[in-house]
């Protein structure tokens, strides 16, 4: 038994090892692509996420994610997803086009942190009746759903 120990530790090492060079490599791969992106609008993505987005939600999620935790069975990884995922989304379509939308629009991610709140809440309602697994993937779903709509019926607003 104690010689499977080193090798599982090793086997873990290589998979967060193969993990953070896939990561580096797409990263690398982006940067290249997106170049002038990158150089202008990264960081106030970044900025906004840490801002506005990820404080809003941890605020919102957080009380939900801690008195829910003993009518929920067990909270799973992908219910944390909530707090990059929808964000991600959102940050990818203005990427694609923003259709005339600039930094001026910076309520979007504190509307999507407002609606990031759906997925734990739903998750604690249910969890007795529905697959926990399912709801945190639906519910995720529902919040990116939520993300595309605020990018496409949002307007731009003059700078």
């Amino acid at each position: 038994m104690n010689q499977d120990k080193p090798n599982r530790r090793f086997q873990f090492s290589l998979r967060m090892l193969f993990a953070l060079t896939t990561f580096c490599a797409i990263v690398a791969s982006l940067v290249a692509t997106f170049r002038d992106f990158f150089v202008e609008d990264f960081f106030m993505f970044l900025l906004s996420w840490l801002i506005l987005y990820l404080p809003t939600s941890l605020i919102l999620c957080g009380p939900i994610w801690w008195f829910g935790r003993n009518r929920v069975s067990s909270w799973h990884k992908s219910d944390f997803l909530v707090l990059v995922v929808p964000y991600l989304t959102w940050a990818t379509f203005m990427v694609i086009d923003d259709s005339g939308k600039s930094f001026s629009i910076l309520f979007e991610p504190f509307y999507l942190a407002l609606a990031s709140v759906f997925a734990p809440l739903t998750r604690v309602a249910i969890a007795r009746t529905a697959s926990s697994r399912l709801t945190a993937f639906v519910t995720l779903f529902a919040v990116c759903i939520v993300a595309i709509m605020l990018w496409t019926f949002v307007p731009g607003m003059r700078k």
